[in-house]
């Protein structure tokens, strides 16, 4: 079981978009191979001169964004969604 393929998916949250990558891990090489990549534009820096702040309209585009990118991914069974 140690070298099972396992599917990983990582989520950068940037100042201009929000990128999801989806990849199958193999543990014994320790190579990946992506399966699946989305990228969203949602200007999170848009309004904001010093970004200390984000807007409430910023922030609703990026809620939106991953509501909708992870949705697929987040109705299987298997799915377990770790923060790092």
């Amino acid at each position: 079981m140690k070298n099972q393929k396992k599917n990983l998916a990582a989520i950068d949250i940037g100042t201009n978009s929000i990128h999801l990558l989806v990849a199958e891990l193999h543990p014994e090489s320790g190579r990946f191979k992506t399966l699946e990549r989305e990228k969203e534009f949602v200007r999170l820096g848009s309004g904001s001169t010093d970004m200390k702040y984000l807007s409430g309209s910023a922030v609703e585009r990026a809620i939106h964004a991953l509501r909708r990118i992870v949705r697929p991914f987040g109705q299987s069974p298997q799915a377990r969604f770790v923060k790092r």
